[in-house]
């Protein structure tokens, strides 16, 4: 690694460390609590390994070999896990910057900001709340390098994809809904640099799409196996699949998730502002009809924020999910996603108050978002 690359690295881990702090001192969740009663040892048996978490599993019982005090365990796991999602902030930034080509310093660190937004969103702040932290921060770690695997297309692209997805699906298959969100994002901002006629780049998308997805499926299928089998294994006889019987039941279904999605869109779990997703929405439609950006980019753009609801909202047909931030991190990605799609589609406009809106609109984000990440670590721990 360059020196230059270098520091820029330690630099989001430093930003990182500084918006996370309050975790590196210990601090309980109702699993930590659970773990704390029964130990590494039966931890793992009642909870990682009925859910197909083997990773997870394989880390607890090492804590348990090593006799870990919990204290030492919990803000290790925070600590490791905050270095793995600094990682994927740097290397999304990278492959952002690998595409779009930007032609100043300045529109790099926007691009790395706008990556900090996307990866360390309010819903991801649960990936370290809990004992296993640095397993799920492992996971989005994976999935990062899949998407760089995505784009930099070297020689077996689709087997190291799947491994790279087996291994967040390892470690957490919640994070598995992020893949698809972060491919299409990645796909669009392509679209608005290469200027591809729509037709090509439809195709090319749609063939990719189907690919991708059929990845996906196969992981899911995988996982579901390993949970089947684990639970054989253990004489596990509990299910948090969703029985949908009739027509009847689907409707009964729909109207909860619908609530559901109430206080995951419009209250953001008291997480940020009440509406902050919707206007950040607003704001950024409005940013891109200011700024001339083509007519395919919006239509890209509420493209991908149905897609987004839709990753969210399936699981919670199929399992029990409830209101949990770390199964719909998709929702809270939309702020980094706005700041990613504006920044590109500003790289070949000259006018210099256009630029600056665009700038003060992401770094606006990036404060907001870093208040909330702060405060709301403060409220937990």
């Amino acid at each position: 690694m360059k020196k230059d690359k270098f520091i820029e690295l330690i630099v989001i881990i430093a930003v990182t460390i500084i918006l996370c702090s309050n975790f590196l001192q210990m601090h309980f969740s109702s699993d930590t609590y659970i773990l704390c009663d029964i130990g590494y040892f039966e931890y793992p048996v009642k909870y990682f390994l009925p859910d197909g978490r083997l990773i997870s599993a394989l880390v607890c019982y090492i804590a348990g070999i090593f006799n870990l005090p919990i204290p030492v365990y919990i803000i290790g796991m925070d600590f490791i896990g905050m270095i793995l999602l600094s990682l994927a902030i740097y290397i999304m930034s990278k492959v952002l910057r690998k595409i779009i080509k930007p032609k100043d310093k300045f529109t790099e660190i926007l691009l790395i900001i706008a990556s900090n937004i996307l990866i360390l969103n309010q819903y991801a702040l649960e990936y370290l709340l809990f004992p296993e932290s640095a397993v799920m921060c492992l996971g989005v770690l994976f999935l990062v390098i899949a998407i760089k695997v995505l784009v930099e297309s070297p020689k077996h692209k689709y087997l190291k994809i799947f491994i790279c997805l087996l291994i967040t699906g390892l470690s957490y298959q919640a994070e598995l809904n992020i893949f698809p969100v972060l491919a299409i994002m990645i796909y669009i901002v392509k679209q608005i640099k290469e200027k591809k006629k729509i037709t090509i780049f439809l195709k090319e998308f749609i063939i990719e799409l189907l690919k991708l997805s059929l990845i996906i499926i196969v992981e899911l299928v995988i996982a579901l196996v390993i949970i089947h089998l684990t639970k054989s294994l253990l004489q596990d006889t509990s299910s948090r699949m969703i029985k949908l019987t009739d027509f009847n039941s689907i409707i009964v279904r729909g109207k909860l998730i619908l609530k559901y999605m109430r206080e995951l869109w419009n209250n953001c779990m008291h997480m940020l502002p009440k509406h902050t997703l919707t206007t950040t929405i607003f704001l950024t439609l409005v940013l891109l009809v200011l700024i001339n950006a083509q007519k395919q980019t919006i239509i890209h753009y509420i493209l991908l924020l149905c897609i987004n609801i839709i990753v969210c909202t399936i699981p919670m047909f199929v399992f029990d999910t409830g209101i949990r931030g770390r199964v719909s991190v998709p929702l809270t990605m939309v702020m980094g996603i706005s700041c990613i799609i504006l920044i590109t589609s500003i790289q070949d406009i000259q006018t210099k108050w256009k630029r600056n809106i665009i700038t003060i609109f992401t770094i606006s984000l990036f404060i907001l978002n870093a208040i909330y990440v702060i405060k709301n670590i403060a409220d937990i721990v």
